[in-house]
């Protein structure tokens, strides 16, 4: 189905909503990166990226501002569980957070193990999963946590990496394969 015709909208205050918990959930004084992608004959190429003071006291209306017209646009829109020390989305540069993340798509819900805090459904039978801890974890650990959680429930070997990016609940899934394209979602705690 082409795009014109695909009724599905974009939530900015459920985007936001989302930007503001996982900004939330990071060492606090760093960086918050949304990203956009457009489409292009080899996938994906990046469009633009905003980076957000995690700690500041106008997150909600920058991101806000922020993702108001890349909503208007066909842009796939992600962003980073967790923060960066530095306006540079590389593994190096990662702060971690309290967030451990499994990228589950095809895991049946609920997944096995822990309940994950929030479940983010990207796509028909596709998910995130988010599962907060109580502390704040160095880097190897919280990766090591992801990548435990990852294998226990099945979900994408690649998903546990720290500067792993995301789809941003509120957005668009723009790919190819789906008509009607799904709209990014938090899925209500339980499933």
């Amino acid at each position: 189905m082409n795009s014109r015709f695909n009724f599905t909208r974009p939530d900015l205050d459920a985007a936001v909503e989302h930007a503001c918990w996982v900004a939330a959930r990071q060492a606090q004084g760093h960086w918050l990166l949304l990203k956009a992608m457009s489409n292009c004959a080899n996938g994906l190429t990046s469009a633009d990226a905003i980076y957000l003071q995690n700690d500041s006291q106008r997150l909600a209306a920058d991101a806000r501002s922020g993702l108001r017209d890349w909503l208007r646009s066909e842009y796939h829109i992600f962003y980073s569980v967790n923060g960066f020390r530095e306006q540079r989305a590389l593994k190096e540069c990662v702060v971690p957070g309290r967030l451990a993340q499994v990228d589950a798509d095809g895991v049946v819900l609920p997944p096995p193990g822990p309940q994950p805090t929030r479940i983010v459904r990207t796509s028909p039978g596709n998910h995130q999963f988010l599962y907060e801890l109580d502390r704040f974890p160095e880097s190897h650990q919280l990766e090591s946590i992801s990548r435990y959680l990852t294998r226990l429930v099945g979900g994408d070997r690649g998903g546990h990496q720290l500067a792993k990016l995301l789809r941003l609940p509120g957005t668009i899934n723009w790919k190819l394969e789906y008509s009607p394209n799904p709209l990014v979602t938090v899925v209500p705690y339980g499933g």
